[in-house]
């Protein structure tokens, strides 16, 4: 049975995923999670935590310097690495792999 998303968004958060790669309602996971302190189910030790991972990896890929230079999005040129056949090749493996 599926844990519904008010729940288990401060349960990911306490368990150890320091974000989300993807979300339904930005402001309402934030409520989520803010419920989820008051509730006692996610502790803000825990969120410092898991936001000083967060700024000390985006950091150390220099993405503050990045955004200022306007070099964080690489130019499209450089994106036909993505089409070399060892990326095919994974895609396609990666592919097979979600059908089960």
């Amino acid at each position: 049975m599926l844990m519904p998303r008010e729940r288990a968004v401060p349960a990911a958060i306490a368990a150890g995923n320091d974000m989300f790669l993807f979300n339904i309602n930005l402001e309402e996971d934030i409520e989520f999670m803010r419920a989820g302190v008051k509730s006692g189910m996610l502790s803000l030790q825990r969120l410092d935590d898991a936001v000083s991972r967060i700024l000390a990896l985006k950091a150390s890929l220099a993405l503050p310097k990045r955004r200022r230079h306007g070099t964080l999005v690489p130019p499209e040129s450089s994106l036909s690495v993505l089409a070399a056949p060892s990326i095919a090749l994974g895609g396609g493996i990666a592919d097979k792999a979600s059908r089960w």
